[in-house]
């Protein structure tokens, strides 16, 4: 294992991988390095935003996952290349805590459906359809529809 890379290495692999491309592997590979400028090499999301031409929200988004992701095979299998040319042990990933109160629920509606929720949506004035759906939810619940 070869530790004595350099951020010029990193830069320029990255360099490389910076297409319009939302390919997984190249998404993956992407975050690992930007990891590693952040946690190997210590730059600012503004530093590694403004060394490789992005924006800082993706440096944002992307920093945390090669440690989220550590133990996903897929990750792994994408990024197996880059993490043997440039070996690091990422801190553990921390989950925040849901500053939200309740739980998500996914739910699949048919098309129908979420035209009907939009229009909805529309005529109640809300701005987002889950704002609508919440709503619904509530009056229906406060009005016992079942109780018919």
């Amino acid at each position: 294992m070869n530790e004595d890379y350099k951020l010029e290495d990193i830069t320029k692999e990255f360099k490389k991988l910076n297409t319009p491309s939302r390919k997984r592997e190249l998404v993956d590979q992407r975050s690992y390095l930007i990891g590693l400028m952040y946690f190997k090499f210590d730059l600012t999301e503004e530093q590694i935003a403004s060394k490789v031409n992005i924006k800082r929200a993706k440096v944002q988004y992307n920093k945390h996952l090669p440690a989220k992701y550590s133990g996903q095979p897929d990750y792994a299998y994408n990024i197996d290349s880059l993490a043997l040319k440039y070996p690091f042990e990422f801190p553990a990933y921390k989950v925040k805590k849901n500053k939200r109160n309740g739980s998500f629920v996914k739910v699949k509606f048919s098309k129908n459906q979420r035209e009907g929720l939009v229009e909805a949506r529309k005529e109640l004035g809300h701005t987002d359809v889950a704002i609508t759906v919440r709503y619904l939810i509530n009056k229906a619940l406060n009005n016992k529809i079942w109780d018919t």
